[in-house]
C-alpha cells in the first residue's frame, strides 16, 4: 500500500512539474503587444487542438502583458469589446483552473469605468454571479469576490444588480447551509452600502447586514455590521433607505421575541443574546443610534425597560448584563450573597495590569483616583448623564425596583446593585434639576413597610433597603488603593500639604494602662518572634501593634533589642526569608505592611534604633545593586517575589529627612541613577515610584530626565564612580554602608 502511493504521489509531482514546464516553455515570443495579444486570443477561443494547460498559460501570459502594458487600447490593438467576448469564452470552459484564470484575467482588465461599462453590457456580471452562487468550487468563488471587490473600488455605482443579489442570498442563506463564503459576501455587502447604499436597500441588503447581526458573536464583525447601519442613519441622504421602526430594531428580537428564530438549544439562545448585547452597546455609543432609540415614542429603549416588567429570569438577566455594559459598570459575579457580589464589583480590586511589568501604580492610579481637572468637564460624565436622563424618563428605576420585589435571589441581588450604582451615578453628574430620581425609592420603602404586599415581596424590598444602605456607605469610604506603592505616595503627598491623612493606618488607641512595661513586654512574649524559628508562625498582628506601641525606647531593653534584631534578620535580603516570599503569598501584604511599620519604628527610635535601621539599608542596598549577577536575575526576581517591596522601604526613608541623610550617607541615589545604565529605564522609572520626589532630590529628576533623553555625556555624577569590582573599597574608604552580608547561620544561632 505504501509503495503504491508513493507512485501515485510522484506522479502527481510530475503531473505539476510539467505543468510548470509548460508555463515556463510559453513565454511571449512577439516584441508587439498587439500581436502577442493576438496570438494570446486566438489560442483562449479555441475549442479543438489545444490542452487546458496551454489555455492557462496564455491566461497568465495576457496577466503578465497588461501589467507590463497597460490597458490603453492603441497599445494593445484590440477594442474591449473583442478581448472580453474572448475572455468571456473561458468563463464557460470545463476546466476549472481555466475559470479561475478567466476570472483573475477580467480583475487586472477592469481598471476604470470605461471597461466596466463595457463588461456589464456584455452581461459577463452574470456569470460572475453563477460562480458566487455555486458552492462547490473555493477557487472561483474566491476569485469572483475579489472580482466584485474590484468593481466597487472602480466605479460602484455601475456596481451589477445581479451579483448583488447573489452576494445577498449568500448573506442570508448562507450561514444554514455552512457556507465558508458568507461572512466574505456580508463584508462586501457593508462596503457596498457605504459606496451604493441605494442598490443595497432596493435589493433588501441592510436587512441582511441586520439579520446577521443577531447571529454574530465576535465583537469586531458585530461592531462593524452595527457600524454600517448607524453610518447611514446618520448622514440625511442615506437615513431614508432605513425603516428605524422595524428594520433598527430587528437587534432587539432575541429580547424582544421569545420564539425569535426558534433556537433547538439553550447555548444558541445564549449566542442571540450575545449577539444582540453587542449590537445594543454598539448602537449606544453613537448619537445616532442613540437618537434613533431613546426617540419619543415607541422607541427601542421602551421595550427594553417594559420587557423587566415581564417575569421572565432569562430575559431580565440577560437585559441587566446589556445595561451593565451599557453605563460601563462592572458585572457582579452570579452569588446569592450581596456583599459577595458587591465586592466583585469593586473597582479598586487588583488587575493584572497593576502588576510591576505591566502599568504598576500608574494603571492603578488611572483607576483609583478621581479626576483633578477642574477648567474643563469629563465628556464621558456628559455622555452618561444623557444616557441616564433618556433611562430615567423612560421608567427605569421602577422597572428595577419591580425586578428586586419579583425575581430569584441573584437577579434581585444585581437589579439592586444596578439601582445603587445608577443612584450614585445620578447624584454626581445630572443636574439638580433632574433630581426626581429619587421618587422612586420611596415606592420601594413603602413596599417593604406596608402589609398588602406579599411576605416575599416585603421580604426582598426590606432586604434591598438595607443592601441600598450598605453600598451608601460604601460608596461614602470611597475607593482606597490596593497598592502599598500608590497609598505610600499618597500618604506622604497629603502629609506634605499639611492636610489629614485619608489614607493612613488606623489610628492608635490611646489608653491609660496601669502597667504599661509589662503589657508592652507581654506582646512581645506572646509574638512568638524570640521564641519560635518558623517566621510564619510569628503573631504578626502582635507585631503590628507592637511597633505602632508609644514611646517605645530601646536603651537598656534587652528583651526589645532582641525582638528588633531578629525582624531585621527576617527582612534582610541576605538571609533569604522575607525577600524569597512570593507576590501572591497569603501574607505578603501584612509582612509588608509591618516591613514598613518596622522602617518607620527604627526611624522614630534614638540612637540605638539607628544601628539596626542601617544595617536593615545597608543589606537592602547590596541586593538592589552589587549582589553578584543581578543584573541577570535580579529583574526577573523582582517581578515575582516580595524583594520588590525594598523600593517602597527606601521610599519611606526618602520621605524623612534623616531617612534621605542616610540614604544620601549610602549613595543610594547616586547608585540608583547608575543602574538605570544595566536596566530598563521604564523599570527604574516604576522603581522610584515610592520615592518621596522633594525638592532636595531635583538633581535625582534631573539625572533620570537626562537618562530618558539620551544624553549620557551630560548624566551627573556617573563619570567618576568606580567600576563594580571595587565598589566595597570604595565605600569601605568613604564610610559607606556596605559591608559583608550576614548568613542564615546567624539568624538560627540568635535562638
Amino acid at each position: 500500500y505504501s509503495k503504491r502511493r508513493q507512485k501515485e504521489f510522484a506522479g502527481i509531482i510530475s503531473q505539476k512539474s510539467r505543468t510548470h514546464q509548460s508555463d515556463q516553455q510559453m513565454p511571449l515570443k512577439k516584441t508587439e503587444p498587439k500581436e502577442n495579444l493576438q496570438e494570446i486570443l486566438e489560442n483562449i477561443v479555441k475549442q479543438d487542438g489545444i490542452s487546458s494547460v496551454c489555455k492557462l498559460c496564455h491566461l497568465n501570459n495576457f496577466v503578465k502583458l497588461l501589467c507590463s502594458v497597460g490597458i490603453a487600447e492603441d497599445k494593445l490593438g484590440f477594442t474591449y469589446e473583442e478581448i472580453i467576448i474572448c475572455l468571456r469564452l473561458t468563463l464557460l470552459n470545463e476546466a476549472r483552473e481555466v475559470r479561475v484564470a478567466g476570472l483573475q484575467s477580467f480583475r487586472y482588465l477592469i481598471r476604470d469605468s470605461n471597461v466596466l461599462g463595457k463588461v456589464l453590457l456584455l452581461q459577463v456580471d452574470y456569470l460572475i454571479a453563477r460562480f458566487i452562487d455555486i458552492q462547490k468550487n473555493d477557487s472561483e468563488r474566491t476569485q469572483a469576490l475579489r472580482l466584485a471587490r474590484k468593481m466597487i473600488s472602480v466605479n460602484a455605482l455601475l456596481f451589477p444588480s445581479s451579483v448583488t443579489n447573489s452576494l445577498i442570498a449568500v448573506g442570508n442563506n448562507g450561514k444554514q447551509a455552512h457556507d465558508q463564503m458568507t461572512r466574505a459576501c456580508i463584508a462586501i455587502i457593508c462596503e457596498l452600502s457605504f459606496k451604493n447604499p441605494v442598490l443595497v436597500a432596493q435589493r433588501g441588503g441592510l436587512s441582511t447586514i441586520l439579520r446577521n447581526v443577531t447571529s454574530c458573536q465576535l465583537s469586531r464583525i458585530n461592531e462593524a455590521l452595527m457600524t454600517t447601519i448607524l453610518h447611514l442613519l446618520n448622514h440625511p441622504h442615506t437615513r431614508q433607505y432605513i425603516r428605524v421602526d422595524v428594520e433598527l430594531e430587528q437587534i432587539l428580537a432575541p429580547y424582544t421575541d421569545f420564539h425569535y428564530q426558534n433556537p433547538a438549544e439553550e447555548e444558541e439562545r445564549d449566542d442571540q443574546f450575545t449577539a444582540s448585547k453587542m449590537s445594543l452597546v454598539a448602537s449606544f455609543c453613537s448619537w445616532s443610534g442613540i437618537i434613533n432609540l431613546c426617540k419619543s415614542g415607541n422607541s427601542g429603549i421602551q421595550s427594553l425597560i417594559g420587557l423587566l416588567c415581564i417575569p421572565n429570569m432569562e430575559v431580565r438577566k440577560g437585559l441587566l448584563e446589556v445595561l451593565f455594559e451599557i453605563f460601563q459598570l462592572t458585572l457582579p459575579r452570579a452569588s446569592a450573597d450581596f456583599h459577595e457580589a458587591l465586592t466583585s464589583t469593586d473597582s479598586g480590586r487588583f488587575k493584572d495590569n497593576w502588576r510591576l511589568s505591566d502599568g504598576f501604580v500608574a494603571s492603578e492610579a488611572k483607576t483609583v483616583l478621581p479626576q483633578r481637572s477642574g477648567s474643563r468637564p469629563d465628556l464621558m460624565d456628559n455622555y452618561l448623564a444623557l444616557l441616564l436622563s433618556a433611562f430615567i424618563k423612560t421608567g427605569l428605576f421602577e422597572a428595577l425596583v419591580d425586578v428586586i420585589t419579583s425575581s430569584t435571589d441573584v437577579i434581585s441581588i444585581w437589579a439592586t446593585i444596578l439601582l445603587g450604582e445608577l443612584l450614585h451615578m445620578a447624584n454626581t453628574i445630572l443636574p439638580h434639576s433632574q433630581s426626581h430620581h429619587l421618587y422612586c425609592l420611596p415606592s420601594l420603602v413603602n413596599m417593604a413597610a406596608c402589609c398588602d404586599y406579599p411576605p416575599e415581596k416585603r421580604l426582598r424590598a426590606s432586604a434591598a433597603v438595607n443592601d441600598l444602605k450598605d453600598f451608601h456607605q460604601r460608596k461614602k469610604r470611597g475607593i482606597k488603593p490596593t497598592s502599598l506603592f500608590l497609598d505610600h505616595i499618597l500618604r506622604t503627598a497629603v502629609e506634605s500639604q499639611g492636610c489629614k491623612d485619608t489614607h493612613s493606618k488606623t489610628p492608635k488607641d490611646i489608653v491609660i494602662i496601669k502597667d504599661y512595661e509589662d503589657s508592652l513586654l507581654s506582646l512581645v512574649r506572646d509574638s512568638h518572634v524570640l521564641s519560635h524559628r518558623e517566621t510564619m508562625d510569628w503573631n504578626w498582628h502582635h507585631i503590628e501593634t507592637i511597633l505602632k506601641w508609644p514611646h517605645v525606647s530601646l536603651r537598656g531593653n534587652e528583651l526589645m533589642h532582641k525582638f528588633v534584631q531578629r525582624l531585621v534578620f527576617f527582612y534582610k535580603p541576605s538571609l533569604q526569608l522575607y525577600s524569597d516570599l512570593e507576590v501572591e503569598h497569603p501574607k505578603g501584604r501584612q509582612l509588608t505592611v509591618v516591613g514598613c511599620q518596622f522602617v518607620e519604628f527604627l526611624l522614630a527610635s534614638e540612637e540605638d534604633g539607628q544601628m539596626y535601621l542601617e544595617d536593615l539599608v545597608r543589606d537592602i542596598v547590596h541586593y538592589l545593586f552589587f549582589s553578584a549577577g543581578h543584573k541577570d536575575q535580579l529583574s526577573s526576581r523582582l517581578l515575582v517575589t516580595l524583594s520588590q517591596n525594598y523600593f517602597l522601604f527606601l521610599g519611606i526613608l526618602s520621605a524623612h529627612p534623616h531617612g534621605v541623610r542616610l540614604l544620601e550617607k549610602g549613595r543610594v541615589f547616586q547608585w540608583w541613577v547608575a543602574s538605570s545604565k544595566c536596566y530598563d529605564i521604564m523599570h527604574v522609572l516604576k522603581n522610584t515610584s515610592a520615592l518621596y520626589l522633594s525638592c532636595t532630590l531635583g538633581w535625582f529628576i534631573k539625572a533620570l530626565e537626562k537618562k530618558v533623553s539620551g544624553n549620557p555625556e551630560e548624566e551627573p555624577c556617573i563619570s567618576f564612580w568606580p567600576p563594580e569590582d571595587d565598589l566595597e573599597r570604595h565605600l569601605e574608604e568613604k564610610g559607606g554602608l556596605l559591608e559583608v552580608a550576614p548568613t542564615a547561620e546567624s539568624f538560627l544561632e540568635s535562638y
